[in-house]
C-alpha cells in the first residue's frame, strides 16, 4: 500500500505545454499565456502560435520581475539574453 502511494506521489502531471506559464485552451483551441504576481494569476492573451505565447510570458516576467526574472529559453531566437 505504501509502495501505491509513494509511486502516484512522484509522478508529475502531464504538461501541455513544454514552456513555462504557457498552456493549451481546449475550448479555444489556443495557446494561454498566463503568470503569477504577487500571487494574483494575470492572464496575458491567447495565441496561435506556443512560441508566441512563450515571448509574451518572457515579456512580461521581465516587466514584473526586471532582472530576477525567470525566461523560458526559446531556440532559435535571439532576442532572448542569456
Amino acid at each position: 500500500m505504501q509502495r501505491l502511494f509513494l509511486k502516484s506521489w512522484r509522478e508529475t502531471p502531464k504538461r501541455t505545454s513544454r514552456y513555462t506559464g504557457v498552456s493549451w485552451n481546449k475550448q479555444y483551441r489556443k495557446w494561454k499565456a498566463a503568470i503569477s504576481v504577487h500571487g494574483t494569476k494575470k492572464l496575458l492573451g491567447m495565441f496561435d502560435d506556443e512560441v508566441e505565447a512563450a515571448r509574451a510570458v518572457n515579456a512580461a516576467q521581465m516587466k514584473y520581475n526586471g532582472q530576477f526574472a525567470r525566461l523560458n529559453i526559446i531556440e532559435g531566437d535571439s532576442s532572448e539574453k542569456v
